[in-house]
């Protein structure tokens, strides 16, 4: 799945793009990024420059002080990791530009107006993805708004991975995040334009590197639709530009942990946990529920009680809803037989006890999220169905167990987890982009609006993506209010995939604004067999939230430590 640049209406004039490379060897996601371009109705992709000539070789690999680590590492991940890091794999970007008919350009990159003879337009923005020393070495004119990316690999396979040299100082030291930036350049100097932050992997550099790939694949078309919107920043002033560390490991942080012995043995011992899980261990979702487990920003998950799903399947996204004295809990019922989620519930009662799980909604597209909401005294949901690439909306006909399809409110985009919320008189939905080949990356967040939830036209927000940050990007269950204020629930990903759900305040939320903050991080506490959660929801006294542990493959249902043994199909715990 390539990610697309359909985020908004179109417009009639088309900002016009080049790239500048080092070679015709590419990793596969600068590939997707020109697919991205040149398929777009409002981008238009003038053409991909070399140096010199198609084939050239680039410039040799010197990783220095890192010599051996990233020889030993790049050699490993060439053996283990080469069918999984598809974006960092080699491609031609040459032989693509020539079957799709995009003119190949040669010469000195930075001598734009040059290679416009033959009828070709001058472009308004260079996409610089050359290694620093070539992008600086011929700076471009002060008309030309250029671009570049630091902190990905624009060399394929491992020998791309070992520059910049900070994915090796961060996968070996266990660093969780790396960052990638897209920086304007000027003749005065650079500034930010956009940041992401990624994971890494616990061992693996090429994997690394592909989470890095998507990332940066997803900034720059996420700041090319931005600049479409509302004019080039070439004349923003490098003091406009606020730089704001965020603890994310970037690649000029890379001074001698690979040198360090105990950060080589942190390694080697992430590397053989990482092994032994692959080979027998599989990761188990399961629910919690909570009655009167705190309120506001408090959430007791070491009282709350775990809910076991039958063999065979995994539980996970809770959502809840009242219904009278009755609660409904609707989840992600997963199926290990076909690899499909479906959309299931169960009630509680007035005292909080769980009746049997029973599907309610169920397609040829896998479905999650089942963000639940009332408009107007009717009950909808929006489930996620990204691989359709629409966002569904659906209306419970029959509470709880019938629900019928209404409209797509967006369609034409693959976005995962969308919710939606009534603030300042309007209606707002948050929904991150999928990943291309369900790799992770740093979890680009959109934000749309509406007059309406139900019959109105969700249009994109003008200062999306507004985060790009896999410790607090994506959904992570409905907004809800405490003390007056408005918080978010997101995803904190960078430990682990599921590792915590972040508490975000919302500062800002107008027609030309978005700002939040982190208030806290929910993760287990110390002592508790689970590793992990990335779902909180809240209705009246039930808070129910999701977890995740390691257990044996061959198990046959989930045992959830000391509190619950492994439970018959369709049971719950009394």
């Amino acid at each position: 799945m390539t990610p697309s640049a359909e985020w908004s209406e179109p417009r009639r004039d088309r900002l016009r793009v080049s790239v500048r490379l080092d070679s015709a060897e590419v990793p596969r996601w600068i590939i997707l990024l020109l697919e991205a371009l040149a398929g777009s109705d409002r981008l238009e992709l003038t053409g991909v420059a070399f140096p010199a000539a198609a084939g050239e070789e680039p410039p040799p690999v010197t990783p220095g002080r890192h010599a051996l680590a990233a020889l030993t590492l790049g050699r490993f991940d060439e053996r283990v990791f080469s069918s999984r890091a598809v974006l960092s794999t080699s491609a031609d970007a040459s032989s693509w530009a020539r079957r799709n008919g995009v003119r190949i350009e040669f010469g000195d990159p930075a001598d734009v107006r040059a290679v416009a003879d033959g009828g070709s337009p001058v472009p308004n923005v260079v996409i610089d993805l050359r290694e620093p020393a070539a992008a600086h070495a011929h700076p471009y004119p002060a008309d030309v708004t250029a671009w570049r990316v630091t902190g990905v690999p624009t060399r394929p396979g491992w020998s791309g991975a070992v520059e910049p040299s900070g994915i090796v100082r961060s996968v070996v030291s266990g660093d969780p995040t790396l960052a990638v930036e897209v920086r304007l350049v000027t003749p005065v100097g650079e500034a930010t334009l956009a940041r992401a932050v990624c994971p890494t992997h616990p061992c693996s550099l090429v994997m690394t590197a592909a989470y890095l790939g998507v990332s940066a694949l997803q900034l720059l078309l996420g700041e090319l639709e931005r600049s479409q919107q509302d004019g080039l920043l070439d004349t923003r002033a490098i003091s406009d530009v606020e730089e704001e560390p965020d603890g994310a490991a970037t690649a000029s942080q890379t001074a001698g942990l690979c040198g360090d012995l105990s950060a080589g043995l942190g390694y080697v011992a992430r590397s053989v946990a990482w092994g032994a899980r692959g080979l027998g261990w599989v990761r188990q979702w399961y629910l919690l529920l909570g009655i009167d487990a705190g309120d506001g920003l408090d959430v007791g998950l070491a009282d709350m009680r775990p809910l076991a799903p039958p063999p065979g399947h995994f539980w996970a996204d809770p959502h809840v809803v009242t219904d009278g004295e009755l609660t409904h809990v609707f989840f992600e019922d997963f199926h290990y037989s076909d690899q499909k989620g479906r959309i299931s519930r169960f009630t509680l009662d007035s005292a909080g006890r769980p009746g049997p799980a029973r599907i309610v909604l169920e397609t040829d597209a896998h479905l999650s999220y089942p963000f639940v909401f009332r408009h107007g005294g009717r009950l909808f949901m929006i489930p996620e169905s990204a691989g359709s690439r629409t966002v569904d909306l659906y209306e419970c006909t029959r509470t709880p167990d019938e629900w019928t399809f209404r409209r797509s409110l967006l369609t034409a985009v693959s976005l995962v987890d969308a919710t939606v919320v009534e603030w300042g008189g309007r209606w707002w939905m948050f929904a991150s982009l999928e990943q291309p080949f369900g790799l992770r990356g740093a979890d680009v967040l959109l934000l749309y609006s509406a007059d309406d939830p139900v019959i109105g036209e969700w249009t994109l927000h003008p200062a999306s993506p507004i985060a790009a940050d896999v410790r607090h990007s994506r959904s992570a269950g409905a907004l809800f209010v405490h003390d007056g204020r408005l918080f978010r629930p997101s995803q904190d990903g960078s430990h682990d995939y599921g590792w915590g759900v972040a508490i975000n305040e919302v500062l800002s939320l107008t027609a030309d604004d978005y700002t939040e903050r982190c208030a806290r991080v929910l993760t287990p506490p110390p002592g508790v067999r689970m590793r992990g959660t990335h779902t909180l929801n809240r209705a009246g006294r039930v808070t129910v939230m999701d977890a995740w542990q390691w257990v044996p493959r061959a198990s046959a249902a989930f045992r959830a430590g000391r509190r619950a043994a492994a439970l018959p199909a369709g049971e719950l715990p009394a």
